[in-house]
C-alpha cells in the first residue's frame, strides 16, 4: 500500500509539473540549461542632434538602417510553467561590425558603427507540438558603439568609443532535430537612450569644443543558429 501511496504522488507530481503529450516516450525534451550560436545580420539607425554654440544653432537628422554581420553566443535556463508553456531567463553577448552613416545638412559625413551587444532578459515561449517552439524575449541591453566625426572642412576629424544602454524585444522559433539540438530562427529589435558623444566629451580633446554631438541608436537583428540543450526537463 505505501508503495502505491508513493506511487501515485510521483504521478501527480508529474502532472502537476506540465507533463504534456510533448513529453511522450521518444520526444524531444524542452527546458531546462542550454548554449546556443547564431550569425545573421545586424542593421544599426541612429538620430544625431548636433548643438553648436558659435554660433549658436540645433541640428537633428537620421541614418541607416545600414547592415552588417553578426555573431552571437547565448546561454539560458527555461522553466516548464504549464503543459506546453516555458518560461525562462538568459543572456547573450553579439559581436558586429554593423555601422550607420549620418550625413548633415551642412555635409558632415559622421559614422557610429557598433561594436559589441550585451543582452539580458526573459522569454516565454509555446511549444506548437514535440518539436517546435515559438517564444517571445524582452529585456536589458548595453552595447559599445564608435563614432567617427568627419567634416567637410575646416575641422578635424576624430573618433571615440562610447557605451549605450537599452531595452530590446523579439521573437523567435526553435525546431528539434535531435532530443538535444535545435535550429534557431530569431529577429530583435533594441533601442538604447540618447547620449553625448564627440568633440569635448568623454575626454576627448579638440581645438575649440563648439559642437556637441548626441546619438539615439536603434538596432534590428535577424539570426539563425543552433541550440544544444544540456538538461532536458
Amino acid at each position: 500500500m505505501r508503495f502505491l501511496k508513493a506511487v501515485a504522488i510521483v504521478a501527480g507530481v508529474s502532472a502537476l509539473a506540465g507533463a504534456s503529450a510533448a513529453d511522450a516516450v521518444g520526444a524531444p525534451k524542452w527546458g531546462g540549461f542550454y548554449v546556443g550560436a547564431s550569425a545573421g545580420l545586424n542593421g544599426v539607425s541612429a538620430t544625431e542632434t548636433d548643438t553648436a554654440t558659435i554660433p549658436p544653432s540645433v541640428t537633428t537628422f537620421s541614418g541607416g538602417p545600414s547592415w552588417g554581420a553578426v555573431g552571437s553566443l547565448t546561454w539560458g535556463y527555461d522553466f516548464r510553467i504549464a503543459p506546453g508553456l516555458l518560461l525562462g531567463t538568459y543572456s547573450s553577448l553579439d559581436i558586429t561590425n554593423a555601422e550607420a552613416t549620418l550625413t548633415s545638412p551642412g555635409g558632415d559625413v559622421n559614422k557610429l558603427q557598433q561594436n559589441w551587444a550585451y543582452n539580458s532578459g526573459v522569454r516565454l515561449g509555446a511549444l506548437v507540438n514535440s518539436n517546435t517552439l515559438l517564444y517571445l524575449d524582452g529585456g536589458f541591453s548595453r552595447a559599445g558603439f564608435t563614432f567617427s566625426y568627419n567634416p567637410p572642412a575646416p575641422g578635424a576629424p576624430y573618433t571615440n568609443g562610447h557605451v549605450f544602454d537599452g531595452w530590446f524585444a523579439g521573437l523567435g522559433a526553435q525546431e528539434k532535430i535531435t532530443d538535444a539540438l535545435s535550429v534557431s530562427l530569431d529577429y530583435r529589435f533594441a533601442r538604447y537612450g540618447s547620449d553625448q558623444v564627440g568633440c569635448g566629451v568623454g575626454g576627448v580633446g579638440c581645438v575649440v569644443p563648439i559642437e556637441i554631438h548626441e546619438i539615439q541608436p536603434d538596432l534590428q537583428s535577424v539570426r539563425i543558429g543552433l541550440v544544444y540543450n544540456v538538461g532536458g526537463l
